[in-house]
């Protein structure tokens, strides 16, 4: 091997060896995210996006579909092995262009943020309340 491939080899495993230290750091790691905690967000943000965007792509859209009317749904809640099989029976197809993919695309994931901004907050206050609840039975234990 000649020394330019051994050298990239090298660099290669300081650079795995800097990310293993920082992994294994816990404090490190809790200090880091505390500091940067709307920046985390957001890169956990545009990961799920990314995941749900190329899931719609690689989809495509639906030729046969029509929106559900509230009877429909209904009727879908009471025998869900019938909507399934109805769900079985669209045909997709690659989208056609840009326009029709983010006219399917926005919605869907404006509800994807909405559901994890919720979904977060709702986690917060209840771990938030969890904390306050265990940290007082804790502090009337060792007082008493």
């Amino acid at each position: 091997m000649g020394k330019k491939a051994t050298s990239i080899i090298e660099t290669y495993i300081n650079f795995l060896n800097k990310i293993g230290k920082w992994l294994s750091d816990i404090e490190s790691r809790k200090k880091w995210i505390l500091n940067h905690q709307i920046l985390t967000f957001f890169m956990c943000l545009i990961v799920i996006l990314t995941c749900c965007g190329v899931g719609m792509w690689q989809r495509g859209q639906c030729i046969n579909c029509e929106p559900l009317t509230l009877s429909q749904l209904q009727e879908a809640s009471k025998d869900l092995e019938k909507f399934a099989q109805s769900v079985d029976n669209k045909i997709f197809i690659p989208y056609d262009s840009w326009n029709s993919y983010w006219k399917e695309a926005l919605p869907y994931m404006g509800m994807v943020t909405l559901g994890i901004i919720l979904g977060g907050s709702l986690a917060y206050i209840v771990s938030f309340f969890i904390y306050l609840l265990l940290a007082k039975v804790i502090f009337k234990k060792y007082n008493t």
